[in-house]
């Protein structure tokens, strides 16, 4: 996984790849893309449901690519950050504030692959993450 910073901000890409690390995501270096508006996570094609995942646990509200040939071939996912992630939630009103954080029940959770749904005999209706992730 890599973060690029696409706003004007110092360093930004740099306190997210530090935040991802500590979060359990193994993280190429931080580096800087073309100023852009909106914060776009950007896929391989065997990591369209990880990258999924990411947009919707650490930035809600963010577009999803697949990637393009411009990006590193190593990299599976590739986060650009963009003006709206510095503006914040007035900008992204998908994304939780600290206030509203933790509000309501938990959307999904899984803890294996296996993992049977309670309400579905067929099991969950929601791509489990595959065993290690997130290591990107």
């Amino acid at each position: 996984m890599q973060v690029l910073n696409g706003t004007t901000k110092t360093g930004l890409a740099a306190s997210e790849t530090q935040k991802l690390a500590s979060a359990g995501y193994k993280m190429k270096p931080p580096g800087d893309a073309p100023t852009t508006t909106k914060t776009t996570i950007y896929y391989r094609a065997d990591s369209k449901v990880d990258a999924a995942y990411l947009r919707d646990k650490h930035y809600a509200g963010a577009r999803l690519r697949p990637a393009g040939s411009t990006f590193a071939p190593d990299v599976q996912i590739t986060g650009v950050l963009g003006e709206d992630f510095v503006a914040g939630p007035a900008a992204s009103p998908r994304r939780p504030s600290p206030s509203s954080a933790g509000a309501g029940p938990p959307l999904a959770s899984f803890s294996t692959s296996t993992e049977r749904s309670r309400t579905s005999p067929n099991g969950p209706s929601w791509p489990v993450p595959r065993p290690g992730f997130p290591r990107c």
